[in-house]
């Protein structure tokens, strides 16, 4: 029952992918490796980003390389505190790879709630603030790839940001696990599709 109701959502929000390389966009390593495994048993591969990509990614690395996929966001983030958005921004440049077809991305936890907290910030500012990470967000998902969310903390901060997120069409899942199956039930529906008139997606084997 759950699959199919995220299989419903996915449908509602997004396009199918046109090919199977996944990126994935994380918080922590061990969000990375438990995501990555779960390609390992469904028909998706784990893209190869290009140079020209790494180069765009490099100005929101910390002070050391990090692996291109999957990227963890969190360290990013941890060393541009003042710059959130100039983050998500640079991110933008991963579905915006030729040889990636799909994103995930793990939500970061309690971002509203570690601004609302801050006393300098009028309820004004906060607001904007939301709106803009609300945009950067959706301006990921404008690039055209499909483009899904999975939660980390379950909390109520949390709540209001799948409200918000899917208000713009952006599915949010349960796991990163719910989220990579759900992209890869829409790329074989794809494919079933294409067959039926003849022709196939594109398919790409990263592995070898």
């Amino acid at each position: 029952m759950e699959e199919f109701f995220d299989l419903t959502k996915a449908f509602a929000f997004l396009d199918v992918p046109k090919g199977n390389n996944l990126a994935i966009i994380t918080l922590s390593g061990g969000e990375g490796v438990l995501a990555t495994d779960i390609c390992e048993t469904i028909c998706l591969r784990m893209a190869q980003l290009s140079d020209s990509t790494y180069q765009r990614l490099k100005r929101i690395f910390p002070p050391w390389e990090i692996p291109l996929n999957p990227i963890d966001a969190g360290v990013c983030l941890e060393f541009h505190l003042s710059g959130i958005v100039k983050v998500f921004d640079g991110l933008k440049a991963i579905p915006e790879d030729e040889h990636v077809d799909c994103v995930v991305m793990q939500l970061p936890p309690d971002l509203f709630g570690r601004d609302s907290e801050n006393e300098d910030l009028s309820a004004e500012t906060f607001d904007l603030l939301k709106e803009e990470y609300t945009q950067a967000y959706v301006n990921i998902k404008r690039i055209g790839k499909p483009f899904a969310l999975w939660r980390t903390s379950m909390d109520q901060v949390e709540d209001e940001w799948v409200e918000i997120f899917e208000s713009h069409s952006l599915p949010v899942f349960q796991s990163s696990e719910r989220a990579i199956k759900t992209l890869s039930a829409l790329y074989e529906y794809s494919n079933h599709r294409m067959r039926e008139t003849g022709s196939s997606v594109e398919t790409h084997d990263t592995k070898g």
